[in-house]
């Protein structure tokens, strides 16, 4: 996706949001981290919020999320504007990083979470993300800080995440555009006409969402090197990579293997047909890697070639197989 044709989808959701709500707000959702990469931290005079760490009191405001209101309320035909009541120049400058982030893997990108449409002001939205930031872990029995601000982990959780915590994170009237972690423009909407259809889905355990949420690092870094792969290859995505992904995640964990281990799992998971995790050649494999000296990778590379005739699919990791 070319830099105009991103900025171009995002404006269309903008504008489609404001029509919603016409007397709304636009608002950046922002980290500026270490290197503020829209400088604004530097004495600007912009109505702002900051979701601040209810159990941190002194965490560096750098890296919380900050809610800044955008000034789109002007109007200025005779300028041939082609987004009318959309020229607030940091929504420009904030559009054309995050597209920096797609075309030019440029890590600073991620600093800009998104844009929000909202009748709500920023100081009712940044609370609702503060208050939503800590959850007890009953698994590892401890409260944990939950990244829901990073559009890279609420998109490992939002199309099964239940009605009653989707209202809890942003609300009943708020619409949230941004890059997921497929690295493709996604709203995440809250409007209360959704939210009741989705109130009829079925609501994953407790116990799995937390599973989603240990995986999210290493499901996005696998995410991103399957997205290079099949770039240069001429391809996207699949629309369930996530969920490819999480599955054979869950798989590793299960069968108790970790870290390395782990993304071994999944790196093979993913070129092998249906069936191979019942394989006592692919099972003896994975019982000597957790009981028996050396990795997932030393064992799998022992496999017979009868195991790869049998169930290697399409090549999915040329050349970075169990490197990554």
């Amino acid at each position: 996706m070319q830099n105009a044709a991103f900025r171009q989808e995002v404006l269309q959701h903008l504008t489609a949001l404001r029509a919603r709500w016409p007397d709304g707000n636009l608002h950046l959702l922002y980290v500026p981290g270490t290197e503020d990469p829209l400088q604004l931290l530097a004495g600007h005079a912009r109505v702002q919020a900051i979701a601040r760490d209810l159990l941190q009191v002194d965490a560096d405001e750098a890296f919380l999320p900050h809610v800044i209101t955008l000034d789109c309320r002007k109007v200025a035909a005779y300028l041939l504007e082609t987004d009318p009541a959309l020229d607030d120049p940091l929504l420009e400058a904030s559009i054309a990083l995050a597209a920096e982030g797609i075309i030019g893997n440029d890590g600073r990108a991620h600093a800009v979470c998104g844009w929000l449409a909202s009748p709500d002001d920023a100081s009712t939205i940044a609370r609702r993300l503060g208050q939503a930031a800590h959850r007890f872990d009953s698994g590892a029995r401890r409260t944990v800080r939950v990244r829901w601000h990073d559009p890279r982990v609420l998109s490992h959780l939002w199309p099964e995440l239940p009605a009653l915590q989707r209202t809890a994170l942003l609300g009943a009237r708020l619409a949230w555009v941004a890059v997921g972690a497929m690295s493709r423009v996604t709203v995440f909407d809250a409007d209360a006409s959704k939210i009741v259809a989705t109130a009829r889905m079925a609501t994953p355990s407790d116990t799995t969402q937390w599973t989603r949420l240990r995986h999210v690092g290493m499901v996005n870094r696998l995410l991103e090197l399957w997205r290079e792969r099949l770039h240069e290859a001429g391809q996207t995505l699949p629309e369930d990579a996530i969920d490819v992904l999480h599955r054979h995640a869950a798989q590793a964990s299960a069968q108790g293997l970790d870290g390395r281990d782990a993304q071994t799992y999944v790196l093979l998971a993913v070129e092998l047909k249906a069936g191979f995790e019942q394989d006592p050649h692919w099972r003896d494999a994975i019982h000597a890697a957790t009981d028996a000296p050396g990795t997932l990778e030393d064992h799998a590379n022992a496999l017979p070639a009868t195991f790869w005739e049998r169930y290697a699919a399409a090549r999915v990791w040329t050349g970075v197989a169990i490197k990554a």
